[in-house]
């Protein structure tokens, strides 16, 4: 070995206090001392930024029934292959430019060809026409319920969310230094007048009501669906207040038997509703392809925001082909089939298992059961029990904490169930696993814990 480079790397080396050997520069400073003084550069805005919502169990996980992800046995990878080697087989280059034949404005709304199709899918689903002006496509929809937050949000403005909703979209508005408050939420789903409620509070408090953001059908995390005439009125509401909805769509196609009401968005004639829908779940998280549709004044304050030069060209050039080929549609059906077998197949075990300690509803469509545990229960005890057995649910503080009830030790507790991403097999063994936990966790008439 060279000497002289090895006396070098050993003087350029020092170990740190526990144990990681961090270089050092010409000035002395080691990566340690470095990260402090970057750290010291923070923007406000990264420096006081609240941790992930949605931190994954801390424990080695066995059977997760914690995260809403689709199931990756169902990704369509060989239909998707298949478009995408066509795609560059008859686009070539074309396929991997910043943008194609309509212009320098897909840097901004994404690929022109994948929002007429999608605004063509749209206008058989909710049976009006939608203008591909009045569609934007984005990095996923945690990415575009970030744009569409930051196109109409900033200090001084107020918004309403639902009191037990996806933290990411809460998170990303009290970043933009708006006020958010809460709704009630009941068995229909987000409370109109509760809404309206906390509208005028945030205009008593000087604030400008600017959003009301919903996942009005399958909700997360609760799985209701607002009812048709609830709805309208929202709408109504919105268009009263001059307020933008901000609609979450994602689960919409996930219905288990009676199809859901129309979409907000379908129902709105006033332009207020902005939807955000994705091929996450539809398809797989990994394409990073969603999409905002609302009015094109609503669409043209999303691109005036985004600060990349919007999405994929190779990857919505194969979902185009995807959709006008059929497939899109044909893979929902089956992937309906297979999500309505494992909802089943937890609702039969919930009742067979659980039932004496959970109180729920059997959910119409999506992704989840929402668990109100009986009053007896140590919930903290019971999933330390199944953490030991490598088995994750989500408890509800980790989507709300608010007046409403949820989430709050001393109010009704709740769990949510996410069976979608569990082979099936492991259904019933893991929701046994549950009520066993739950009985054991059960306080007796003089206080003490059941011992099973």
């Amino acid at each position: 070995m060279d000497q002289g480079r090895e006396g070098k790397g050993r003087k350029n080396h020092q170990s740190s206090s526990y144990g990681v050997r961090v270089a050092t520069g010409r000035y002395g400073a080691t990566m340690s001392s470095a990260g402090d003084a970057i750290t010291s550069l923070y923007s406000a805005r990264a420096a006081h930024a609240p941790p992930p919502p949605n931190q994954p169990p801390d424990f080695p996980v066995r059977v997760n029934f914690d995260q809403g992800l689709p199931d990756p046995r169902y990704f369509p990878v060989e239909r998707l292959k298949r478009h995408l080697v066509a795609t560059l087989d008859e686009h070539g280059r074309d396929a991997l430019r910043y943008f194609s034949t309509g212009g320098a404005s897909e840097m901004q709304y994404g690929y022109l060809g994948l929002r007429d199709e999608l605004a063509r899918w749209m206008a058989r689903r909710d049976g009006r026409e939608l203008d591909p002006e009045g569609i934007a496509l984005v990095n996923g929809s945690t990415d575009g319920l970030a744009l569409a937050v930051n196109a109409f949000l900033g200090p001084g403005d107020g918004a309403v969310v639902e009191s037990a909703t996806y933290p990411h979209t809460k998170r990303y508005m009290a970043m933009t230094g708006a006020v958010v408050r809460s709704a009630a939420l009941d068995d229909d789903g987000l409370d109109i007048g509760s809404v309206e409620e906390q509208l005028v509070r945030l205009r008593a408090d000087g604030l400008r009501p600017k959003l009301i953001y919903t996942i009005p059908t399958f909700h997360a995390p609760t799985g209701t669906v607002m009812p048709l005439e609830r709805r309208r009125a929202l709408i109504a509401l919105a268009a009263k207040w001059q307020v933008m909805v901000l609609e979450d769509n994602c689960y919409y196609e996930f219905a288990y038997g009676t199809p859901p009401p129309p979409t907000l968005l379908a129902l709105d004639e006033s332009g207020f509703v902005l939807q955000s829908d994705s091929f996450s779940k539809y398809v797989a998280p990994g394409l990073r392809m969603a999409w905002l549709a609302g009015h094109p004044a609503a669409i043209k304050a999303i691109v005036r925001v985004r600060q990349d030069f919007a999405v994929s060209q190779l990857l919505a050039r194969a979902l185009e082909r995807y959709l006008a080929a059929g497939d899109f549609d044909a893979h929902l059906v089956a992937l309906r089939g297979h999500y309505r077998e494992k909802r089943d197949a937890t609702r039969d075990a919930l009742w067979k298992y659980a039932r004496p300690w959970v109180r729920f509803r059997e959910p119409a469509g999506g992704f989840y059961f929402w668990l109100e545990l009986d009053e007896r229960v140590d919930w903290d005890r019971a999933r330390a029990a199944l953490a030991d057995q490598g088995i994750a649910f989500r408890p509800a503080d980790r989507f709300a904490d608010d007046d409403h009830g949820h989430g709050k030790a001393d109010e009704r507790r709740f769990v949510r169930i996410s069976p979608i991403q569990v082979p099936l097999e492991d259904i019933e063994p893991g929701i046994a696993a549950l009520g066993a936990a739950l009985a054991a966790a059960v306080a007796s008439p003089d206080g003490q814990r059941r011992e099973r």
